[in-house]
Formats: structure tokens, sequence, C-alpha cells
């Protein structure tokens, strides 16, 4: 739970929603963590904040419904990736790194503006009601997921080395 994981942005975006249907579950650890839950508290949204590990990160996965990928910036988002193996739709801000190669530029996941919280509370309301939609671009990135194998990075490193030693 750091500044640069914005995840205020998913607390206020579920606060715009107002459906107590809908709830966000955090995991992770951090300084923030006091600072979040004093946001939940104030706008009364539901939200679980569970201490990481890979068992909670790997049952929350299984649980869950949609993906928020609320960061400013990620290199190449691990979690991203491993929402879409999971079948989850997922809704990511335009950051810089490999999100939008991940998700297609936009076929394989939907994008936000980032720091836009009505942005983001129109896209999970979207995605929400209309799910065959998410879950029809979690395909399309589930299918072109192997361009990051390891297979694949070997082939590309291999390119590199015969790059720089010419």
């Amino acid at each position: 739970m750091s500044r640069e994981k914005k995840l205020e942005d998913q607390i206020n975006a579920l606060g715009i929603i107002n459906n107590r249907k809908f709830s966000l579950n955090i995991v992770g650890d951090g300084f923030l963590k006091k600072e979040l839950k004093k946001l939940i508290e104030k706008l009364d949204v539901k939200t679980k904040i569970i201490p990481y590990s890979k068992n909670a990160k790997k049952k929350f996965l299984i649980k869950s419904d949609i993906y928020i990928c609320s960061s400013d910036f990620e290199g190449f988002p691990n979690t991203v990736v491993e929402a879409i193996n999971y079948g989850l739709p997922v809704v990511s801000s335009e950051n810089h790194g490999g999100i939008k190669e991940i998700l297609l530029n936009g076929k394989g996941g939907d994008f936000y503006e980032s720091g836009n919280i009505k942005d983001l509370s129109n896209k999970i309301c979207n995605i929400v009601n209309n799910y065959k939609m998410g879950l029809k671009k979690n395909k399309k990135a589930r299918d072109n997921l192997d361009r990051f194998s390891t297979s694949n990075i070997k082939k590309y490193e291999k390119i590199f080395d015969r790059t720089l030693t010419k």
C-alpha cells in the first residue's frame, strides 16, 4: 500500500457508486493502511483490507468479479496478468509501463483516465452492467498473454545479445 498504487481512488469510486452490493477487497500491507481505513469509514463503503500473503491474494482473485489497477505507474503489472489468468475483467488507469500492451490498448480490458474517480466509477458500473463484454475482453487478453512467456523473453534476449555484440 504505497502512494503510487492510488488505492484511495478505488475507495472513492466505490463511494460514488454508493451501492451496498459492491465491496472492495484490498490485499496488501503498508504505511497507508490507517489513512485508507479512515477514508473507508468516512465514505461508509464496504471495503476490507487483508494482510498480504500469496494465499490471500489467490483466495481473493478467485472470489472477485473485477480487478482494478489504479496505479500511477507499473513496470510490468504482474497482478494484472494474474487477474487475467483468473478470468477477471480488468479496469486499469492509463498508467505508464506495460499495461496498455497487456490489455491490448483497450481490447483486452478497460482504461480510465488516471485520477478521474468519476471515470473509474463509470467503468466499474459499465463492466457490472455488461459483464459478458468484460469476460470477452478478458478472453482476448488471456489469449494473447503468451507474448510474455519465458520462452518469448529468451528469444528477445538472444536478439538483444546479437545486436549488442555486432
